[in-house]
């Protein structure tokens, strides 16, 4: 089973920082089920930067079953 802290060691492995020049978002990802909780991304120009917990002022938020593998539907984006 892949935790939440998984998930965070995953984007910041395939974050791919030439693709994030001069972009800037929050992308907030909040899960439910047995790994029920909450991380964040911070992308700040070819930078990342990731945390537990909720971000004060998300740009996006991800609601998902849980932080599985793959491409599991299961997801609802809200962007602000």
């Amino acid at each position: 089973m892949i935790t939440i802290d998984d998930y965070l060691c995953s984007m910041e492995k395939t974050f791919l920082p030439e693709r994030a020049r001069g972009k800037h978002a929050v992308l907030q990802y909040v899960f439910s089920g047995s790994q029920a909780g909450a991380c964040y991304a911070v992308i700040d120009d070819g930078c990342l930067s990731v945390a537990r917990g909720e971000h004060v002022a998300p740009t996006v938020t991800v609601y998902r079953q849980s932080p599985r593998g793959g491409a599991d539907g299961g997801r609802v984006i809200h962007c602000v």
